[in-house]
């Protein structure tokens, strides 16, 4: 059905709390249980702007990908929101 949960979000969709992250994150869960592959851009403070911006990034490179693929956002708090730095990135 899927090949590939792409998700994004704060700290919760990262797996924090979670006693062995990668494997017990709600997103590996879920790929397990379709058999898919985790693609997982979460980052703890992860701001609304981010997500969409790495959704975005993922949807323009793997347009071939998106009819077997399930996205999970989780979204944050309103008051976040994303610095850029162009020398660090």
């Amino acid at each position: 059905m899927f090949n590939y949960i792409v998700s994004c979000g704060c700290s919760f969709v990262e797996g924090i709390g979670c006693a062995r992250r990668l494997d017990e994150r709600m997103t590996k869960l879920v790929a397990d249980k379709f058999q898919s592959e985790d693609i997982n851009f979460a980052v703890s403070g992860g701001s609304n702007d981010r997500s969409v911006r790495k959704i975005t990034d993922w949807v323009i490179n793997n347009k071939n990908k998106l009819d077997k693929t399930l996205f999970l956002i989780g979204t944050t708090g309103i008051a976040r929101f994303e610095l850029w730095d162009n020398i660090l990135e």
